[in-house]
């Protein structure tokens, strides 16, 4: 698809306590993003609504927040299992510019991440050839069709009562463990108790923030995150941060 609209300009209300710095600071953490980028100040996303033509959104000071689609949060997790940030984003920009929409502004192009539907459809050589891994592959196109088959969306989720009985849900899924389950509860479905208890990148921000000569253990982690009972997600984004 080469389109090429004119940007719609999005402006929500956040609480007074939302920084916007901080998000920019993430969403900023590697130049090879292929789902947003960050000019001038402002976030510029082309999201696809329904089965329209993607819509180039600019996400500006006032301050804004920046939605990711259920789909896309579960796939990213997956593509990240287990290998470095730098291959992860590799892998998703192949698979953006292979199976994605654009569109194009200003001699840019901007990608929505491809639907359910699309990837459902997949075969794992397919995937394979753009390098992921044929477990990885199938993890990815099994959570597509369970989509499809709508078995698993954000309604289903949102209507288990207590954060526990989501995270369980998720992890009976093939494919999505503690980790994953924990970072599209964060992501996508805003559980501020999520809380990536095995996440390597926790551990070293951790160690470093507390003058460690070792990583923290699994159950000193858990003394910590007492203190942040509620907030376990936003503590982690700020760790993350500080590395």
């Amino acid at each position: 698809m080469n389109e090429s609209l004119k940007p719609n300009t999005l402006n929500i209300p956040t609480p007074s306590d939302f920084c916007f710095e901080e998000c920019l600071a993430h969403l900023m953490r590697s130049e090879q993003e292929t789902m947003h980028q960050v000019i001038n100040y402002s976030i510029y996303k082309a999201i696809k609504l329904d089965d329209d033509e993607p819509i180039l959104f600019i996400i500006e000071w006032k301050p804004d927040a920046l939605h990711v689609r259920f789909f896309e949060a579960l796939a990213w997790a997956i593509i990240g299992q287990q290998i470095n940030l730098t291959f992860a984003y590799t892998l998703k920009k192949r698979l953006v510019e292979k199976y994605g929409d654009f569109v194009e502004y200003d001699g840019k192009r901007f990608y929505t991440f491809p639907s359910f539907e699309m990837v459902a459809s997949l075969t794992t050589d397919d995937l394979r050839a753009l390098q992921f891994s044929s477990r990885k592959a199938e993890y990815i196109i099994g959570i597509a069709q369970l989509m499809k088959g709508g078995k698993l969306d954000k309604d289903l989720l949102f209507k288990l009562e207590t954060f526990e009985q989501k995270h369980l849900f998720l992890t009976t899924i093939r494919g999505i463990g503690p980790w994953t389950a924990d970072y599209v509860l964060m992501k996508s479905l805003q559980e501020p108790s999520a809380f990536p208890i095995s996440d390597v990148g926790l551990h070293n921000a951790l160690k470093k923030q507390l003058n460690l000569d070792r990583k923290p253990t699994v159950v000193e982690l858990k003394e910590l995150a007492e203190r942040w009972k509620g907030w376990q997600a936003y503590a982690t984004f700020y760790l993350w941060r500080s590395l």
